[in-house]
């Protein structure tokens, strides 16, 4: 069928039809009385590669401030899928199954967060390209953490290395933070299984540490406000 030529195509850049969804409950935040859906809109505009770009939202105003920026908004999310409970991988198979209902299939999709305000330009297109050439079935940018990590479960703090003491150069171990909403790549037949980790993941390394930082930290909103001031 459709869907299954599309994902079985020989995987070249430049032939993958792709599409960027940008998930945003509520109205789109504002920094300095800007939203950050156009600054996120904006960076998927510039990629090469991204045919479209769908927000999926629960709010009218910001699906009309979608459309003004030059973005999609063909539908509006029910409410259930606002719950403070409900995982993105949901609002991605929902959004998903909307744009197939009308015969919108791709081999690619994208989910960035329009809260990673310092996004590169180039990242979308930098990681689509070895997304395709690593063969993976889920890509996702993650900065590396050369310090201790330590994990609190039930009250037990546990160290998850045994290197944590030694300088950072001879550490065999790394931790990984992933940063799922800055511009995570994946087919769409694994939105479809309902487990987006359920496959072949990998991770694109993000040396950038300013690409890392979200505004859903409100000392990182607290900063950038301060700076811009």
């Amino acid at each position: 069928d459709l869907k299954k030529n599309n994902e079985a195509k020989l995987f070249k850049a430049e032939d993958q039809k792709v599409v960027a969804i940008i998930p945003i409950k509520g109205e789109s935040n504002l920094i300095n009385k800007t939203p950050l859906l156009a600054r996120a809109v904006d960076i998927a505009k510039n990629s090469k590669f991204v045919d479209d770009i769908i927000v999926s939202t629960d709010n009218l105003k910001t699906a009309e401030l979608a459309v003004k920026y030059g973005a999609k908004a063909p539908f509006i999310r029910p409410p259930n899928l606002s719950e403070p409970f409900i995982g993105i991988e949901k609002v991605l198979s929902f959004t998903l199954e909307k744009l197939e209902e009308k015969n919108n299939y791709y081999d690619i999709v994208l989910l960035l967060d329009e809260n990673y305000l310092f996004r590169k330009v180039d990242l979308i297109d930098m990681m689509i390209e070895r997304f395709i050439a690593s063969g993976d079935d889920v890509l996702v940018p993650g900065y590396v953490e050369r310090r201790g990590f330590w994990i609190e479960q039930s009250g037990n703090i546990k160290q998850l290395a045994d290197d944590t003491f030694l300088p950072r150069k001879f550490k065999e171990s790394r931790a990984i933070i992933s940063l799922i909403g800055l511009c995570t790549i994946m087919h769409p037949s694994i939105i479809r299984s309902g487990n987006i980790f359920s496959k072949k993941v990998n991770v694109y390394e993000i040396n950038d540490f300013y690409s890392t930082l979200s505004l859903h930290d409100a000392n990182v909103v607290k900063f950038i406000k301060e700076k811009s001031l």
